[in-house]
């Protein structure tokens, strides 16, 4: 009985090592990145570099049937030390060189979905401070079938507190909304 539960107890220290080297390093985190381009169809991840602090993505590229996605640069800087707080810091998150096209005609039809009654007011919370210091996106272009939305400059932030939702100084150039 004793050898039943030391394998098990060793079975899941090295499960929670394993998850621990995957998530906590930059080798792993890059390692992770190599293996979701290989797994997820249509996905290919051109560059990684940084770990969780500090981590960028270039020359992400996705397709399926009536979706394409180019990014030529995707950044993500986490502030860890929030978590001793409970609560979520996201120092900056910033996108460049988007490229979004989506062609409804092009994707396989999807299945009718009821709709619901409006149920009024949309009540949104959070159990835990979430702080964004910046996101900002740089050159966004998003084409949704004949609809086009261009973004040449857009920084923000926000704090958000249980219901308290509140929004740092926003500066937005360049913005284009094409109807058909």
């Amino acid at each position: 009985w004793k050898k039943i539960s030391l394998g098990v107890v060793i079975v899941i220290l090295l499960l929670l090592g394993s998850v621990a080297f995957l998530v906590g390093t930059t080798s792993g985190l890059h390692l992770v990145f190599k293996a979701a381009d290989r797994w997820v169809p249509g996905l290919d991840v051109g560059k990684v570099t940084g770990g969780w602090r500090d981590l960028t993505l270039s020359d992400v590229r996705y397709e399926q049937p009536g979706v394409a996605v180019k990014a030529g640069n995707l950044h993500l800087a986490v502030g860890l030390e929030c978590l001793w707080n409970s609560s979520v810091c996201i120092n900056d998150l910033a996108l460049k060189d988007i490229q979004v096209n989506i062609d409804s005609k092009k994707m396989p039809p999807s299945e009718q979905v009821e709709e619901e009654e409006d149920s009024g007011p949309l009540d949104l919370s959070t159990p835990y401070p979430i702080t964004l210091t910046r996101v900002a996106l740089d050159n966004v272009n998003i084409k949704i079938d004949d609809t086009t939305v261009s973004v040449m400059d857009f920084t923000s932030g926000l704090n958000w507190q249980e219901k308290t939702l509140t929004l740092k100084p926003t500066s937005l150039k360049g913005l284009l909304i094409a109807l058909p």
